[in-house]
């Protein structure tokens, strides 16, 4: 499980307009749903943005194992 990020094209729509995604995938593999998170970050460089990229991605295993992915 990897992780998406999108900055509203680094503030195409609002500066510091950020999200990040995670990928959900169910029991037989297949991507079912997305997790994400939209915020004002400072850069996608910065470590609120490193801690918001990994609680995202962990959420998105833990709910991938919750629909018995084993990937």
């Amino acid at each position: 499980v990897g992780s998406a990020l999108r900055s509203g094209e680094n503030g195409e729509y609002k500066i510091g307009l950020r999200s990040i995604s995670a990928p959900v995938f169910t029991g037989g593999g297949t991507l079912k749903y997305v997790v994400s998170v939209l915020g004002m970050f400072r850069s996608v460089h910065s470590d609120e943005f490193a801690h918001a990229e990994r609680a995202v991605v962990a959420a998105g295993q833990m709910l991938s194992a919750a629909l018995g992915y084993q990937g």
